[in-house]
């Protein structure tokens, strides 16, 4: 008989009253306990954004320069749905979404999240941002996903000009 597990093991209870010619088979499964693509998890971002002062570029930008903003613009993330700033709530200097998915229900693969800015600020037509207090960057194609090890991310979004 096939016996359906969802840890990385089983044990099965055979009866002692029977005779068995078992064959016996041993399968590895890989260490899932760094979040891999097989292990839901809801996610969380924070995103904080800023509106850097006029003229300035990717290639000028200065990071200490830029004054948070809080409206003014539609921005978000496109991964098994799409979610914009009205799906977020308000925190602090910034906006937070939660309960993001992190596997596709139908096919459990993992679902990568990139963002969208849907409208721009007045003014501005370009962004340079940083995920997780890494490098500022231009957009470019790609994105993240949430595992147990990592279910919260960070963004820091600057409007600039391009």
């Amino acid at each position: 008989p096939t016996e359906p597990f969802d840890g990385n093991s089983v044990e099965l209870d055979l009866p002692a009253d029977r005779e068995y010619d078992c064959e016996t088979r041993t399968l590895s499964l890989g260490d899932d306990t760094g979040g891999g693509s097989d292990e839901a998890v809801t996610g969380t971002v924070t995103a904080t954004f800023y509106a850097c002062p006029d003229g300035m570029t990717f290639e000028t930008l200065d990071t200490s320069q830029c004054d948070v903003i809080t409206d003014g613009f539609d921005f978000g993330f496109q991964g098994d749905v799409n979610v914009h700033l009205s799906d977020a709530t308000p925190s602090g200097d910034g906006y937070v979404w939660s309960g993001l998915d992190s596997i596709y229900a139908d096919n459990g693969d993992p679902v990568t999240w990139s963002h969208i800015v849907y409208s721009y600020p007045a003014g501005y037509d370009w962004i340079a941002y940083s995920y997780d207090g890494g490098p500022v960057m231009e957009p470019h194609a790609g994105g993240f996903t949430f595992t147990a090890d990592q279910p919260e991310h960070t963004v820091d979004v600057y409007f600039i000009q391009h």
